[in-house]
């Protein structure tokens, strides 16, 4: 199986590198295609935007999804980081498109107020796709017959062999 990473600066820290653009609605439209629920981290549901947009979307978690530990936060924080599940469909996948032009703008900090790290599954509850937006990485898990070649045909991709 191939998985393909993608980080937003070289391995110097000298050079950025972002999917921004056309390149995001193309990923994002793809992650939506090949997906049943996607999940974003709130880190604070006072401050992150889009909230009340994505509530008619909001699922619970399927029983085939494998609950993912939430790495953020700290003992004692005021509110604790959680995870929330939204049904993936057309309107779903426009919502995330309109958010930002960025994928490493869904954040919490930095200067953005969107929900984190989105992550895809598909309707057996594996992961397509999951991000560590504030750490500059994404990854991609496509099947042999889930096309992403138009993806990661662009630079600075990473295919790796697992």
């Amino acid at each position: 199986m191939k998985i393909y990473n993608f980080y937003d600066t070289d391995p110097t820290g000298w050079e950025e590198y972002d999917i921004s653009g056309e390149d995001y609605k193309e990923l994002m439209r793809t992650c939506c295609k090949y997906s049943k629920t996607m999940s974003f981290i709130i880190l604070d549901p006072d401050v992150v935007s889009y909230l009340n947009e994505l509530e008619k979307f909001n699922v619970e978690k399927d029983d085939n999804i494998i609950d993912e530990k939430v790495r953020y936060g700290r003992p004692g924080q005021k509110i604790q980081p959680y995870r929330k599940y939204y049904r993936v469909c057309p309107e779903l996948c426009e919502l995330l498109i309109s958010m930002t032009d960025s994928i490493f703008k869904l954040l919490l900090g930095w200067g953005q107020t969107n929900p984190d790290d989105p992550t895809f599954y598909r309707a057996d509850g594996s992961v397509f796709f999951s991000s560590i937006i504030h750490e500059g990485e994404i990854t991609l898990y496509p099947r042999d017959d889930e096309d992403v070649s138009n993806i990661v045909s662009k630079p600075h991709w990473i295919e790796k062999e697992v």
